[in-house]
């Protein structure tokens, strides 16, 4: 048996992007939600009795009206990109909805036929859906230029494939039989050279074609172990421990400066859109993308051949958290890319020891140390400067955890108190909150704005007031007990208030 949390849902923020539940809508859902997932402006809630209801910018598939009857059942996984939705139902029928030409109408009569059964896997550019069948065969739709259309690789596509993934723009198919067939945009990774493709794949084949009930032991045939993807390029991550990539150069399709250190050895690969970072065994880090972006790490080369430990980054620069030798707890802290949003730590080297988390939000990074205290870099004016708020740290027992917007950052204390520090219009600024005697157990952000979940299971806002910063009193009276989370999408906050759960 298995225990399921039903929820009833309470939004605020941007009415526009999700920050609202439509009276019929919330009607709809009662309280028997127990899954919401969402895009940068709708959300998509399920039912208990596997019902979907959806609500926010209807140009992005907040509005499912015409899918409603389909929707009303049986739904047990939702996919998504920015402009479109797809719902997975028991038996392998998939129903999609949101912008037409994204991926929300499969089309045509026949696509849609074909969706109505054996779907197996559910993948998404930024402007186009694609499907693995029960059979093997791939099926897809919306803009062809972003993998909409996969006619010109139709014939390796009509069988044995069994996973596929997809960046911004292209998709590729990896097969029973350990081959890689790429479409979608050339210049993203729908093509690869005959280089690549010797490189992704076996030169051995099965004597005869692949079943899914063979699955198993054809995979083995498969160099490829996964994929991951850049917004317009893809890295894949071999057996072995090797990496190959391929797409646009600008977004960490080219490898070959750093193909001598991917041979082997690799076993999680990490991007933060248009650079990739390559985390080996021997603990040494690879870096290749847009030097812009990060991918330039001449400065700090020799800091990244051993003890790494992890890595974060944003869009524009990374930090890793290095093992420095005779340091007994945590870890020192090593960062390139852009200085203007914290691609530079030497201001504050002497300061970043003993670090357990760094934290990076758009512009900024802070770091935690041991002790609970709080070092920052990067633009000042976005949380890049942390002695301000030292001494109300430490007041409040040190730091416990972090957490960002685009633009400030936020500090769980230990005696439960809350610590923000960057712009104001982004969460910098949480002095108009009436915090009184609780006690904050976490927090949720969305690029804007802070929400913070108390033991009492109320809620408090800060932040950007269009966007969850504000909460209305009508909105603010049904968040003052039961809220169990919070989440939320780039502009609205939404909270899990129980009511109960059900057997399964």
């Amino acid at each position: 048996m298995i225990f399921v949390r039903k929820s009833k849902l309470v939004a605020w923020g941007d009415a526009l992007a999700g920050g609202h539940i439509p009276p019929a809508t919330a009607k709809e859902l009662g309280s028997n939600v127990t899954f919401v997932t969402g895009n940068e402006r709708a959300f998509a809630a399920l039912t208990q009795n596997g019902k979907v209801a959806t609500w926010g910018d209807p140009a992005c598939g907040g509005t499912s009206k015409e899918a409603a009857e389909e929707l009303n059942r049986a739904v047990f996984h939702l996919v998504f990109n920015n402009w479109a939705f797809a719902a997975l139902r028991e038996g392998g029928k998939l129903v999609t909805w949101g912008d037409s030409l994204a991926g929300g109408d499969p089309g045509d009569a026949e696509k849609a036929l074909q969706l109505r059964y054996g779907v197996a896997r559910v993948c998404c550019t930024e402007y186009a859906f694609a499907v693995v069948k029960d059979s093997g065969e791939v099926i897809t739709w919306g803009d062809s230029e972003t993998g909409g259309d996969c006619s010109s690789v139709a014939s390796q596509l009509s069988s044995d494939v069994y996973e596929v993934w997809g960046n911004e723009g292209a998709f590729v198919a990896l097969k029973h039989d350990g081959t890689m067939v790429p479409w979608g945009n050339a210049s993203a990774g729908g093509e690869f050279s005959s280089t690549v493709a010797a490189e992704l794949t076996t030169t051995s084949r099965p004597t005869t074609s692949c079943s899914s009930s063979s699955k198993k032991s054809s995979q083995a045939l498969s160099k490829v172990d996964t994929v991951v993807c850049s917004r317009r390029a893809f890295a894949a991550l071999k057996k072995d421990g090797a990496v190959v990539s391929w797409g646009d150069p600008l977004w960490g399709g080219d490898s070959s400066e750093v193909k001598p250190l991917l041979t082997k050895g690799t076993y999680e690969i990490k991007t933060n859109g248009r650079v990739f970072a390559a985390l080996k065994q021997d603990s040494s880090v690879v870096i290749w993308g847009n030097k812009e972006f990060g991918g330039d790490v001449s400065s700090v080369a020799p800091k990244l051949m051993s003890g790494i430990k992890g890595i974060v980054f944003n869009e524009y620069a990374f930090a890793v958290m290095k093992f420095v030798p005779g340091m007994k707890e945590g870890s020192g802290v090593v960062a390139w890319g852009d200085p203007s949003h914290g691609g530079d730590c030497s201001a504050v080297a002497d300061e970043l020891v003993t670090v357990v988390e760094v934290c990076p939000n758009a512009w900024a990074m802070a770091a935690r140390r041991k002790d609970g205290s709080v070092v920052a870099w990067g633009d000042q004016s976005s949380g890049g400067d942390a002695s301000g708020i030292a001494q109300e740290i430490e007041a409040g027992g040190g730091a416990t955890q972090l957490f960002k917007t685009a633009r400030a950052f936020a500090a769980l204390l230990k005696n439960g108190g809350v610590v923000a520090w960057g712009d104001p219009a982004s969460g910098g600024d949480h002095s108009a909150v009436d915090w009184g005697s609780t006690k904050v157990v976490d927090i949720c952000s969305n690029d804007h704005a802070f929400a913070a979940l108390t033991a009492e299971g109320s809620v408090k806002a800060w932040g950007n007031i269009l966007y969850g910063g504000q909460i209305a009193e009508d909105t603010a009276a049904e968040l003052t007990h039961g809220i169990r989370r919070v989440a939320g999408n780039k502009f609205s906050f939404i909270a899990f208030k129980t009511s109960g759960n059900f057997v399964t």
